[in-house]
Formats: C-alpha cells, sequence, structure tokens
C-alpha cells in the first residue's frame, strides 16, 4: 500500500513540475488500492458525511470503473428448494411497445448484464464498481428497518441476487461503491431493510460474501489517486425526489400512505412515522446540500464526480447551483 501512494505521488510531482505544487495536491504515503470503511456503526445514519481514507491506483495500461444502476432482480423467499435456487428474474416482465417479451433475453435481463460485465473486465479490469442503487427489486431488502446496523437479517437476497450473479474470477475483488436507490428503501414504503444495505458494508465475515460492498452512509466522499490526475466521488442520496406528502403519487412515493403504516417506523434513524417521512427525506437533502457544497468548494482533485440514483433533471435547479 505504502508503495502505490509514493509511486503516485512521484508521477504527480514529476507530471506537475512546472508551476508549484502543494500537499493537498499529492496523496498520503499509506494510500493503497483498497478502500477502507469506518467502523460498524450503531445506526445506519451515524456515518453520514463520512470521508473515507484516500485510495490509490497504479498498474500498467488504461484505467477502468464499471457504473451500473437499477440492476436487482427478484427471486422466491419462500417456498420449494427448487424455487429457492431459482436464478433472479427482472421486477418487470412486461412487454415493451410492438416488439413483444422474448423467453431468454428479457427473463434474465440482469444475467445477461453481469456476463458482459464480466466478459468487458478480461479486457478493461475495471479498478472498482459504482453502484448507482436499486439494488434489490421491489422493495429493497425484504425486513424490517431499525435493526442493528452490525446485524445482518439473513434473507437469501444478498447471496442470490448479488454475490453469485457477479461472481468469478472477473470480478473478484471488485468493491461496489454506491449509493441507495428508492426501492431499496421500499418503493412505496420506507420501512424495508434499507439500513441493511448499508449494513452489508461491514458482513464480510459472511460465509458466501466477498467483502467487496462500500455503503458507510447514506452520503459520503472518497479520493481517488492516479498517477497523473485525481477524482474526488461524491455519494449522494437523492431520493427526496422520490418522497412526496403521504396522499399523492402513491404508486411511487417512498412516504406512501396507501402501503405504509401511519405508526410505521424506523427507530431512531427514522423515518420515526408516515407523517416525518418526507420531512426526513426533506432534511437529508437539505443536510446534504450544504455538505456537498463546502467539500465542491474546498477540493483540490482534478475532478469531481457525483454518484446518485435520482437523474439530476429533478430538482435542477439545486443541481445547477452546485455545479456553478
Amino acid at each position: 500500500a505504502n508503495n502505490a501512494g509514493l509511486k503516485v505521488a512521484l508521477s504527480l510531482l514529476l507530471a506537475r513540475a512546472v508551476g508549484s505544487i502543494s500537499l493537498a495536491d499529492l496523496p498520503p504515503p499509506t494510500c493503497g488500492p483498497r478502500f477502507a470503511s469506518p467502523g460498524v456503526p450503531s445506526l445506519a445514519t451515524d456515518h453520514n458525511g463520512a470521508v473515507l481514507p484516500d485510495v490509490c491506483f497504479v498498474h500498467e495500461g488504461e484505467y477502468h470503473v464499471f457504473v451500473l444502476g437499477d440492476w436487482g432482480g427478484v427471486v422466491p423467499l419462500k417456498g420449494t428448494p427448487a424455487m429457492l435456487s431459482q436464478e433472479p428474474r427482472p421486477a418487470d416482465m412486461a412487454s415493451r411497445g410492438e416488439r413483444g417479451f422474448v423467453e431468454g433475453v428479457d427473463d434474465k435481463a440482469q444475467l445477461r448484464v453481469a456476463a458482459q460485465m464480466k466478459a468487458r473486465a478480461k479486457v478493461s479490469n475495471p479498478d472498482f464498481i459504482l453502484n448507482l442503487g436499486d439494488c434489490f427489486y421491489w422493495g429493497g431488502i425484504v425486513a424490517q428497518c431499525g435493526a442493528s446496523t452490525g446485524q445482518h437479517l439473513p434473507t437469501g437476497q444478498w447471496r442470490r441476487v448479488f454475490e453469485e450473479v457477479y461472481d468469478g474470477p472477473e470480478l473478484e475483488g471488485k468493491q461496489w461503491l454506491g449509493v441507495l436507490g428508492n426501492h431499496d428503501y421500499g418503493g412505496y414504503k420506507f420501512t424495508n431493510g434499507w439500513d441493511q444495505v448499508i449494513g452489508y458494508t461491514w458482513a464480510g465475515h459472511l460465509e458466501y460474501s466477498q467483502d467487496r460492498w462500500v455503503m458507510p452512509a447514506q452520503y459520503w466522499k472518497n479520493r481517488v489517486w492516479y498517477p497523473d490526475f485525481s477524482v474526488d466521488y461524491y455519494f449522494i442520496d437523492s431520493n427526496v425526489f422520490s418522497a412526496w406528502f403521504p396522499d399523492i403519487f402513491v404508486e411511487d412515493n417512498i412516504c406512501s400512505r396507501k402501503y405504509n403504516f401511519v405508526s410505521g417506523s424506523c427507530g431512531p434513524e427514522g423515518p420515526h412515522d408516515l407523517e416525518d417521512c418526507p420531512r426526513w427525506f426533506a432534511n437529508l437533502w437539505r443536510e446534504q446540500a450544504k455538505w456537498l457544497e463546502g467539500h465542491l468548494n474546498a477540493s483540490t482533485s482534478d475532478w469531481q464526480v457525483v454518484v446518485t440514483h435520482i437523474p439530476p433533471d429533478a430538482g435542477k435547479e439545486g443541481w445547477k447551483h452546485l455545479a456553478e
């Protein structure tokens, strides 16, 4: 690890020999190629705003990153052994337009994308994978939110929808850095196991885990160094744009009155009940926006990249302000 950090530092010094360079323009000498999360929190919100240690990549050839979102399939969670061994199927099995449904293609969407990722990884060898959320359909991890972050609830989804799909030597050891999508909260609920998705960051001890999941908080930051440039990655929860007042957009509203219990709660981490739900997401968004603006203004990296789930045409004015 020390060797990687020193190599990057020397390369940057040579690349920027003309002009001044400060210590902020150099990686720490302990910088290595593995993302490291903070310790196991009590609540999934405890590490919000975390800044993870810098990471350095130094290897031959080009540098690549894979980006994937809305990827999680659906598997039966109850039934016969045969049912519990079924491969993930897409959440939406409806036909599209005039083409109609194609068996072997449309019912194996996640598996086919994973196969292409493995094929492409042989050529481009990604350093890591950016996960844009909606990891599990339709409603995220099928468990009640509010459990301790260090308590893994074994629904079977992690093994069958993630670990056994994105396996093999091509993707082995590639860390997944990500954010939550609206379906990870529950889609039209806020009480499913979204905190379990964050908690899997510390589940590397499980027999089937490859210890590659990195989502230590709802929003967080990491700097990545390469021999001649650096990137600040900001992981932002934009699900406020799917969290409306309870009586509107009830089929596509995390805070929907139709599907949430009025007294539904995620305990101390929140939301505390249905009426609190839209306010909780709005507060989270305001908190993040202030945090993000401060870090963007202070950034000394060559590039700044925001990783989020909801496209920025939602909340456009706020994103424009941050971009400027």
